[in-house]
């Protein structure tokens, strides 16, 4: 059972469909400010929209993190039944035990997996700057991720300990 999509469905990835909607409401909200000079209380509101767009967009890319972590996890633990019932660090620790995942994902890993728990005990507008997520920040964890599951499914086929 493989559980990577098939090549022809890479193309369509959600975060390029959201990366695109993003960018369709930040040029609108951009062309609105461009128009004619306008009064101290549009100005307010185009900032008040922007902030908006902003906010919104984080909850999209955390959203996006929450989600590819929790497919990670879900995926290990398909691939790993013995893993099912653990938590994703006991996860981790198998994984570097049974020598599938290299030090330098582990450490990635449980570095995103840090963030996603701060990021879920805080609301959005308590972020600093240093937390906002942006697509590239989840390509590298795609990659991560990617990475590490390739590494398990290697190990399945040449019939590993797994």
């Amino acid at each position: 059972m493989s559980f990577f999509p098939p090549r022809s469905m890479s193309r369509f990835s959600c975060a390029g469909i959201w990366s695109n909607l993003i960018g369709q409401r930040l040029i609108a909200d951009l062309k609105i400010s461009m128009r004619a000079p306008i009064g101290d209380e549009a100005w307010e509101s185009l900032s008040d929209q922007n902030f908006k767009t902003v906010y919104e967009v984080q909850y999209i890319w955390q959203m996006g993190l929450w989600r590819l972590l929790a497919l990670f996890e879900g995926i290990v633990s398909q691939s790993l039944p013995d893993l099912a019932r653990k938590g994703i660090q006991a996860k981790l620790d198998a994984l570097k035990e049974r020598q599938l995942i290299r030090a330098d994902e582990d450490q990635q890993l449980r570095d995103w997996i840090r963030l996603r728990n701060v990021l879920s005990r805080q609301p959005v507008e308590a972020h600093s700057i240093a937390h906002q997520l942006e697509l590239g920040d989840l390509q590298e964890l795609a990659g991560v991720t990617r990475s590490v599951l390739q590494h398990i499914r290697d190990s399945a086929v040449s019939g590993g300990d797994t």
